[in-house]
């Protein structure tokens, strides 16, 4: 949408989405192949296992165009999770297979054959996910408008709130600056409701953003200054990388999306930075969460500069296939999880309520493999891994049958929506969707507990105070 036709409200019809040739994927996938062929320090079978998963990845996204990367718009719910189908099929094994998996925090490597049914297991998943995309059909949907701003006193009003909230949190100004220079993570005995108010603040400079965007005010200084009331309103959550990842990445997607289309060069950019960000952030998160804040040494909690090499950090955070590969190891050992550690799960982040759930999930079963020691629970298995543990493999192809089918719509009414608000909202989730790759589902639930309300505010502002009502779709 052009900047006149949005400022003269003038509806349009979703543009058809472009897609990479197969082309750009056959001659990664050949280069992949190559290293796992002539350069392998892995086994025949994990070899092979490799090899073989790449294959099927590249004859998977040779054969329809949904299942590649559209060019139209970079950053879209589907999208990023190709992007994250790619690291876990093709990136991550091809790493682990030439250069040997790292064993930082893992307390024994598991061997080839838990290794290759980690990969198989991954694959499973991404053929099943890439079936489930065709049970949502495109549709022929009317035009639809971006709605008004929102009133600027409700935008302060929640804007109150949340810093309200945040300073009864952290217990001053003072401490608020202390957290994001990592000395202090929240203050005793904060208000159990503050938690859930503060992420009002990164919606305030959500709706401040739309504001600017729909009324063509679309300077430098205000995009930052609303960048950065996002990040302090999502981002004071235990230095949670996923919260400010998330929340960055649905703000470019409404940047790019309603106001100027970012090109790939740039998003190459941003990622490089990210990363170095992210990396950081995590070295300090780690010594932060093992030392208890700094109550023990970095020695006394077992840590060495090894553990903060960029390639430990990136394979530990993103369950590279030797992480994956205790639970195969784990079953194997008969090492079972019932099926009622999904239930813990979801209850697990409830305050008070969830506190006698807490030792019976996933997480705390993975991180007991991972570590083989009971007094660290830190590792959040992958959405695949806990599915097969609990459901086996019928469970795990259900699991990502319904995933791939909630990641279709959510694009497809990425694709549809014209307000910048709406496009926040659907990337947001659709952010969360992709890191069931990585993550549990204690972890999604957790974000729905804490940043739900807040967010649903932000629906209801928008859709209430702004939106005009929804037209029919039209007879196709």
């Amino acid at each position: 949408m052009t900047a006149s036709t949005r400022r003269l409200g003038v509806p349009t019809l979703p543009a058809a989405a472009t897609h990479l040739s197969p082309s750009s994927y056959f001659f990664v996938t050949l280069a992949s192949l190559i290293l796992v062929i002539g350069f392998s320090r892995a086994s025949s079978t994990l070899q092979v296992t490799v090899a073989a998963s790449v294959l099927v990845y590249l004859t998977a996204t040779t054969i329809r165009p949904e299942h590649r990367l559209a060019t139209d718009h970079w950053l879209t719910p589907l999208n990023w999770m190709h992007m994250g189908w790619f690291l876990q099929i093709v990136l991550l094994p091809t790493v682990v297979v030439v250069l040997g998996p790292t064993a930082i925090q893992l307390a024994q490597v598991p061997d080839s054959r838990h290794l290759a049914a980690a990969v198989g297991l991954q694959t499973l998943a991404h053929v099943t996910f890439l079936c489930a995309l065709h049970t949502v059909r495109p549709r022929r949907a009317s035009p639809v408008s971006a709605g008004p701003p929102v009133p600027g006193v409700a935008i302060l009003l929640t804007a109150l709130v949340g810093g309200l909230a945040l300073l009864t949190l952290f217990g001053g100004p003072g401490n608020v600056l202390n957290y994001f220079r990592g000395n202090v993570r929240s203050a005793q005995g904060a208000s159990q409701l503050a938690p859930f108010l503060v992420p009002l603040l990164g919606v305030s400079s959500v709706l401040a953003l739309r504001q600017a965007i729909l009324r063509q005010r679309n300077r430098p200084v205000w995009l930052l200054i609303c960048l950065a009331g996002l990040l302090v309103g999502f981002g004071s959550s235990g230095y949670s990388r996923g919260m400010f990842a998330t929340a960055i990445i649905a703000m470019l997607a409404m940047i790019s999306r309603s106001w100027r289309r970012i090109p790939l060069a740039t998003y190459v950019l941003i990622l490089l930075v990210g990363s170095l960000a992210a990396l950081s952030l995590g070295e300090y998160r780690t010594t932060f969460l093992r030392t208890d804040g700094g109550q023990i040494s970095v020695q006394q909690a077992g840590l060495n500069e090894s553990s903060f090499s960029p390639r430990h950090q990136v394979e530990s955070y993103m369950r590279a296939p030797q992480y994956l590969a205790v639970i195969p190891r784990a079953l194997h050992n008969e090492t079972t999880v019932p099926p009622s550690a999904l239930v813990s799960n979801v209850l697990a982040p409830i305050p008070v309520l969830g506190e006698p759930f807490r030792e019976s999930t996933t997480r705390t079963h993975f991180s007991q493999e991972v570590r083989q020691r009971l007094d660290v629970v830190d590792m959040s298995p992958p959405m695949v891994g806990e599915m097969y543990w609990t459901l086996g493999l019928l469970g795990t192809v259900v699991a990502f049958i319904v995933l791939g089918w909630l990641v279709a719509r959510l694009d497809r009414r990425f694709r549809e929506a014209s307000d910048p608000g709406s496009i926040f909202l659907l990337m947001f989730a659709g952010a969360w969707c992709g890191y069931l790759l990585v993550g549990s589902t204690q972890v999604l639930v957790q974000t729905i507990v804490y940043m739900g309300p807040a967010l649903m505010i932000l629906h209801l502002l928008r859709r209430q105070l702004a939106d005009p009502p929804t037209p029919r779709r039209l007879p196709s």
